[in-house]
């Protein structure tokens, strides 16, 4: 796909952590040549004979089993929240943060924010549920 074979190398070895040796399961892909162009456009003067472009593309996918999971377990803290008359929005905060920690969010790696919208997407809970989760997703990153 236009690399030299210690080039392949060097590349894999780059994302053996990220992407072999971590949880989940990701598609790898090589980009098409004219998309290639098209994002990266590239200008060398004087132009060369020939030019070889490679891009990668990945795509972390959340298996079913666990979208549901993560989705479960929102449906259950709205429905918890909205049920209770004593429950304050602290610690609706508290549980959603238990309850994901509980359940491994970690382990959705640096995807995490992505998938667990799309968790809130699938679970249909209220904004003060879907509010929570993106502040609780602002947090990962620190």
């Amino acid at each position: 796909a236009g690399l030299f074979p210690l080039e392949a190398r060097a590349m894999v070895e780059t994302w053996t952590r990220s992407y072999f040796k971590s949880i989940g399961i990701r598609v790898l892909y090589v980009v098409p040549r004219n998309w290639t162009d098209n994002i990266l456009p590239i200008h060398i003067r004087p132009q060369p004979q020939q030019l070889e472009r490679v891009l990668v593309g990945r795509i972390e996918v959340m298996p079913a089993q666990q979208e549901q999971r993560f989705a479960t377990a929102l449906r259950e803290l709205a429905t918890n929240y909205t049920s209770s008359s004593s429950s304050s929005l602290s610690d609706m905060r508290s549980s959603l943060r238990s309850s994901l920690e509980q359940m491994g969010v970690h382990e959705l790696g640096r995807f995490a924010d992505a998938k667990l919208r799309r968790a809130v997407e699938v679970a249909v809970v209220p904004p003060t549920v879907q509010q929570l989760v993106t502040e609780y997703v602002a947090t990962l990153d620190q």
